[in-house]
């Protein structure tokens, strides 16, 4: 039968000792997680920068047939157009 001094020393010694060999690996454990979610955001990150860029070329392309379009006579080439106004020059 342990003394009250011998669970002292149990407690001071070996149960400190896992308490510090289990905090350890919880704290890699974490740091660990941590790393991975910080791979997979900052993978997210670039994906949506790239189909920010991606959307604003398709906008801007739109918007630019859509203004060359509002420009013409239908039926009509733009470069026709201005081969004609050239020539009125």
């Amino acid at each position: 039968m342990l003394k009250r001094h011998d669970y002292r020393q149990y407690i001071n010694e070996r149960l400190a000792g896992d308490f510090a060999c289990t905090l350890a690996q919880h704290f890699e454990d974490v740091k660990a997680r941590e790393q991975a979610l910080q791979l997979r955001l900052n993978a997210a990150d670039e994906r949506a920068d790239l189909l920010e860029v991606a959307l604003r070329a398709a906008m801007d392309a739109t918007a630019k047939s859509q203004t060359e379009r509002d420009h013409q006579i239908p039926g009509t080439s733009g470069m026709r157009l201005n081969t004609l106004a050239n020539q009125g020059e």
